[in-house]
């Protein structure tokens, strides 16, 4: 499985995306999560010396949760680490710093919502608890607060659930009770999602995580080892985008629903996919090339992406460049490229002893699978 999986995910991932993927820019997201160096060497919390697993617990919640955050250290905190957020999770933080503990306090008059375990350093007040020993996340009463939360600010009251909620429903629950969901969502836990940027779209993972033991460490019940398939379907959380599947270079067409525009997915074991979702829609490619070209010189191969109006493309777009000299050999420049802005020129350097004759540079973009072919006479 583990072979199988290796190798889709070189054929059908790295390769032909990989020019696109290392020019992404993170998605800066609302929600962070505080790792303290402070406590854990002042309390012993967090990975040092091997002891309390929470916060890995807590950020394996966030992503089957669907909550993208991002990890920040103290001193990112000093420098705007809190610019855009919206909710920064706190786990074993007993002890912080004076100056963090300042930077929160005016963070929180600001607006910004602070969700905390029961190690919450006490010259702060959370506005939410994960802890249910300390206070559920559905409640019905905020005023029945216990008296070893005295540093936990009161909450909205929301209704009751007939049965406890798992710690990804919990932090769902949580940050929609203090005004915050996420852009993009799924309905299965199973299924991970992370978003980052490229231009004005968003490209998204979607990751089957369904598991079952097998047949190696899985016997005993504590390891999940085997991969299962999964059926879900994606909500886009807007009106209008267009998606389109970057691992099978095809436009996806999205259903129309109460809640914006879904898509229905079946995902086999440990699958994936890698979606584009653009505002703008991209209609046309475009490959100028030289009739001809002589040995010893320089032709270049210009590739354009055009959306509506005739405008660039505004994304990076990973496209296939298949060239072949006379001999129907792969050329040098043969290869995975990424079209950034509606434009990539490739300045072939043709050798002086390059085969003559006849050339052919075939091109499809991989995101809508958009094809182009055009020949060049190259003479000695």
């Amino acid at each position: 499985m583990s072979v199988r999986i290796g190798m889709w995910c070189l054929s059908r991932l790295l390769s032909p995306l990989g020019p696109m993927l290392a020019r992404r820019q993170p998605w800066r997201s609302s929600i962070a999560l505080l790792e303290s160096f402070t406590s854990q060497m002042m309390a012993g919390r967090g990975l040092y010396r091997g002891s309390s697993p929470r916060t890995l617990e807590v950020w394996q919640a966030l992503q089957r949760a669907h909550l993208q955050a991002e990890i920040v250290y103290e001193e990112i905190l000093a420098t705007g680490g809190l610019e855009g957020r919206q909710i920064l999770i706190m786990t074993e933080c007993d002890v912080l710093p004076a100056s963090v503990v300042e930077t929160l306090k005016k963070w929180q008059q600001q607006g910004g919502k602070i969700l905390a375990d029961e190690h919450l350093c006490p010259a702060l007040k959370a506005d939410a608890l994960l802890s249910e020993t300390l206070r559920p996340a559905v409640t019905t009463d905020s005023a029945e607060v216990p008296a070893t939360a005295s540093n936990v600010a009161p909450a909205a009251p929301v209704a009751t659930a007939a049965s406890p909620l798992s710690l990804p429903e919990r932090l769902t629950q949580i940050c929609k009770d203090l005004g915050w969901q996420p852009r993009v969502s799924c309905d299965s836990p199973d299924v991970i999602l992370h978003a980052s940027q490229t231009g004005e779209a968003v490209c998204l993972f979607v990751i089957n995580d369904r598991r079952e033991p097998g047949a190696y460490v899985g016997k005993h019940g504590l390891v999940k080892e085997s991969g299962l398939p999964v059926t879900t379907t994606l909500n886009l959380g807007q009106e209008s985008v267009n998606v389109y599947d970057l691992t099978h270079a095809t436009f996806v067409l999205p259903k129309r629903s109460d809640n914006g525009l879904t898509i229905p997915l079946k995902l086999g074991p440990s699958e994936g996919r890698v979606l584009l979702l653009s505002p703008s829609p991209l209609l046309e490619m475009n490959l100028d090339l030289p009739e001809t070209a002589s040995c010893g010189n320089v032709a270049e191969a210009i590739i354009t992406l055009a959306t509506s109006g005739g405008r660039p493309m505004p994304a990076a777009i990973p496209v296939s460049v298949r060239i072949r000299d006379a001999d129907g050999a792969p050329a040098e420049w043969d290869g995975f490229h990424v079209v950034e802005n509606g434009k990539l020129i490739l300045r072939l350097n043709l050798a002086s002893n390059e085969t003559p004759g006849t050339w052919e540079v075939f091109v499809r973009e991989l995101a809508s699978g958009i094809e182009t072919v055009k020949w060049m006479r190259v003479s000695p």
